[in-house]
């Protein structure tokens, strides 16, 4: 019978170092992939927050705003076009500032 015991043991746990390098296999086999994708999303998001981040464009436009103000002459020969489009704008705006206060207030 202690042979019987022993043969079932050793079948027993033949069977569990079987399963037990089997899972491992599979473990390290899943981290691996795992490991890949979470590569591939770290681009992907690298893209997304890099390319179509807004707050990435509105500095580099703001830079280019702020080296083309800096650019910016005032000629006597553009001084009148300057004047005009600046009325413009600034009629624009006291529109806009009105229709939103009248929405405001009704």
């Amino acid at each position: 019978m202690s042979s019987a015991k022993t043969n079932l043991r050793v079948l027993i746990s033949s069977g569990l170092l079987i399963a037990t390098i089997f899972l491992t296999v599979q473990i390290i086999s899943l981290s691996k992939e795992n490991q890949l994708l979470k590569i591939d999303l770290s681009e992907i998001n690298h893209v997304r927050y890099g390319l179509l981040n807004v707050d990435e464009w509105s500095e580099k436009i703001a830079w280019i705003l702020i080296k083309k103000i800096e650019e910016f002459e005032i000629t006597p020969e553009n001084r009148d076009q300057l004047q005009s489009s600046l009325a413009n704008v600034m009629y624009k705006l006291i529109d806009e500032v009105e229709e939103l206060m009248t929405e405001r207030t009704s």
